[in-house]
């Protein structure tokens, strides 16, 4: 079993959040950019900043027998109108504001 668990974030909510689970988490600010790359999707955005979260710490501490806790989120919102002809229904029939993957712990 790990000695130790890692959050990589620097928000106070991850933090209290995480500590319910594991009161002995040491939480680490990454320290990275996270600026979204031109037409970068939600989904590989935070796939992308979360893994260079876990990377900066891991470079940072390098840590042995640990679990690092890393994770990002992105709020996508995108309004769409009533479609006006028949060859406009069916893409907006298929659109799906559905995450991309989900992980509950």
């Amino acid at each position: 079993m790990p000695k130790r668990f890692i959050l990589a974030s620097s928000s106070p909510y991850r933090i209290n959040l995480i500590k319910t689970l594991l009161p002995n988490v040491e939480a680490y600010t990454p320290d990275i950019d996270e600026s979204i790359l031109q037409g970068e999707p939600p989904q590989a955005l935070v796939k992308r900043l979360a893994q260079a979260k876990a990377q900066a710490i891991i470079e940072r501490v390098k840590p042995k027998n640990t679990i690092i806790i890393a994770s990002d989120q992105v709020g996508v919102s995108m309004t769409k109108s009533s479609p006006k002809h028949i060859q406009k229904i069916v893409p907006l029939a298929n659109f799906n504001l559905s995450p991309d993957s989900v992980l509950n712990l």
